[in-house]
């Protein structure tokens, strides 16, 4: 058997092809490893958090989860960070938003209640007419 006159030139192409693809397989398995280090890895998150019932709700939660928020030096009040891995943030982000719209719900129900029950209080006051033994806040003062 002779052998065809490209047979050194295919073989050294092959031996490439094949030198190619254990390359690009091994940076797949370097991307892979990676992204899985990126989501199970403890990362940093920054939140920022207005109100301070949000942010009592929002500690609860994360102890629970076993993660204590801290903030650091010179970070506003409303500023909290956290560290945890991303599917335990994407949780816990979630279960907050759902609470937090409960207790915001709750809290102006409350208000709204309380404002309610203050006016009548007062109104039923003014019909009485003022006590001669009380005194008001605005006593001395002239309006």
């Amino acid at each position: 058997m002779t052998k065809p006159e490209n047979f050194d030139k295919v073989i050294r192409a092959l031996g490439l092809l094949a030198a190619d693809i254990e390359l690009l397989q091994q940076k797949r398995a370097i991307r892979e490893e990676r992204a899985l280090r990126a989501v199970y890895e403890k990362q940093e998150y920054q939140l920022t958090i207005d109100t301070g019932f949000s942010q009592k709700l929002f500690i609860a939660l994360a102890k629970e989860d076993g993660v204590t928020p801290y903030r650091e030096g010179k970070q506003r009040k409303t500023t909290l960070m956290v560290k945890m891995t991303e599917p335990a943030m994407k949780n816990l982000w979630a279960r907050f938003h759902a609470l937090n719209s409960l207790l915001i719900e709750e809290l102006h129900r409350v208000t709204n209640e309380f404002v309610a029950d203050a006016i009548e209080v007062d109104r039923q006051a003014q019909a009485e007419g003022p006590s001669p033994d009380s005194q008001t806040a605005f006593e001395g003062f002239e309006v």
